[in-house]
């Protein structure tokens, strides 16, 4: 059979799984957002464009996500995975697009078309020699890994005197079993100081609980914290310290809820006789945030601080990477106080991710909670001649620079705060936030509006802007955000 031949038999086949959903026409950092129950079609394209990008790239592995990520858990999203870990080359979203939105009776045609320089063989076998099994346990060399790293980390620093408790909504997503792998870990290592984590909403097998009124985005739009479920009935020691990531755990939030009735103390970590409180129904009480603007003023403080004790042969850039959504208050923090470099850049991860590949240390933290910090090359080979144990090191290999990891993030903020020797207070105390609400206004053509490409100004209709000016000059607001729907 030719190649022409089973590019028409491919096509036939596809007629069987039809795309008719017109949200398809775009490819954006979720790839593309569809109903669970919509997404046959989409899934059977998806893994041909794998195998088509994967020899486009001399048969490089190329991988394929399933997320609802802070979404209801029938919103699910699907996009391609490139060799690197990263997002998909943005050059190859318009391929993807035109893929995707081709007839059944054109998929032969495109097929060839884009196909016909490629050499490659695909064998689908199961493997049977002994290795096997240590092929497919990745998850325990990750969490061996940065456990231990973590938890040697702890044990020499002399600023940290007691463990730290702390207390995780899971949104009942994927990432409370991995967590809890994370818990036995540490519940198992031996002296005074260690990561305690107290794990809630981890019931997975009950799929219709994911992102319900918990979750990281819940906690960062409502500014309620999240409800436990089921209702917890035992006390919590600890009430002050929490953090909560999102369904597929690459969003983390840091939060304190504020209580009618709690202890005049604002910070557990420095008092350790805090009465017992119950959270049941706390879907109703009210939080103090520290998103994901604080994360990045927190990892660039830190940076800054241990730079100055570090001699290298050139001056090291640090450069925090934000969007229009961050609040002003940061940036004015990280430019006037630290006086790193911000870059603004359209909403998107792919956007921040990009910029921050610019400077030896590129922060970005959406404020939603998304994000990592990014090292160049310069500086991870500057740092295989520190000691194990220099705090800039250490920094390093806590670090996933893959898109977003909510749980190494997690370790990484437990570290800063235990190595500069910081309780919530002095994490809070950085900067004041400006007072901010986010809302989406619902317009018939959103293409009508056009912003500039940092998202911060309207450029069409002009009018829009010029009276958007005039409410920004009458208030002492510095930012407007919109965003259109």
């Amino acid at each position: 059979m030719t190649l022409d031949e089973r590019f028409q038999k491919l096509g036939t086949l596809l007629k069987g799984f039809k795309i008719t959903d017109s949200s398809l026409l775009s490819y954006g950092t979720a790839g593309f957002r569809l109903p669970a129950d919509k997404l046959g079609g989409v899934a059977i394209r998806l893994g041909i464009l794998a195998c088509i990008r994967s020899l486009n790239l001399q048969c490089r592995a190329v991988g394929i996500m399933i997320t609802a990520s802070h979404n209801p858990p029938c919103d699910n999203g699907m996009k391609l995975v490139d060799p690197h870990g990263g997002m998909l080359d943005a050059e190859w979203e318009p391929v993807v697009v035109s893929f995707m939105s081709c007839s059944d009776e054109s998929v032969s045609k495109w097929l060839s078309e884009h196909c016909c320089n490629f050499q490659g063989m695909i064998c689908f076998n199961s493997i049977g020699s002994p290795c096997s099994n240590q092929l497919v346990d990745l998850e325990t060399i990750y969490v061996h890994h940065f456990a231990e790293r973590f938890t040697t980390a702890l044990e020499n620093l002399q600023s940290c005197t007691e463990s730290i408790h702390l207390n995780i909504d899971c949104a009942h997503g994927v990432g409370s079993k991995v967590l809890e792998r994370f818990r036995a870990y540490f519940s198992s290592v031996k002296g005074p100081r260690r990561l305690i984590l107290h794990l809630y909403n981890t019931e997975t097998e009950k799929k219709e609980l994911l992102n319900q009124n918990c979750g990281a985005d819940f906690v960062k739009i409502t500014l309620n914290a999240p409800k436990l479920t089921p209702p917890n009935e035992q006390s919590i020691m600890y009430p002050d310290r929490w953090a909560t990531i999102d369904g597929d755990a690459d969003r983390l939030i840091y939060f304190r809820p504020i209580f009618t009735h709690c202890s005049s103390s604002s910070d557990n970590r420095l008092n350790n006789d805090m009465k017992e409180l119950h959270l049941t129904g706390a879907v109703a009480q009210q939080v103090e945030l520290l998103d994901g603007d604080r994360i990045s003023c927190l990892f660039a403080h830190f940076l800054v601080k241990v730079l100055k004790s570090v001699s290298s042969d050139r001056n090291l850039t640090i450069g925090v990477i934000q969007t229009a959504y961050a609040n002003s208050a940061s940036t004015r923090y990280l430019t006037e106080h630290l006086h790193v470099s911000v870059v603004c850049v359209p909403t998107g991860v792919k956007h921040l991710h990009h910029a921050a590949q610019s400077f030896d240390f590129g922060i970005y933290f959406e404020a939603n909670g998304h994000g990592t910090v990014l090292f160049s090359k310069h500086i991870l080979n500057f740092a295989k001649n520190l000691n194990v144990n220099n705090p800039l090191r250490t920094f390093i290999d806590l670090t996933n620079t893959s898109i977003g990891d909510a749980i190494t993030d997690i370790l990484l903020v437990e570290y800063t705060l235990a190595w500069l020797n910081w309780s919530f207070i002095n994490w809070f105390s950085m900067y004041d936030d400006l007072p901010s609400k986010q809302l989406k206004v619902t317009v018939a053509k959103r293409d009508l509006i056009q912003v500039t490409w940092d998202e911060r100004r309207v450029t069409s209709p002009i009018e829009l802007q010029v009276n958007l000016t005039i409410l920004l000059s009458r208030s002492s607001l510095l930012t407007l955000i919109s965003s259109f729907k």
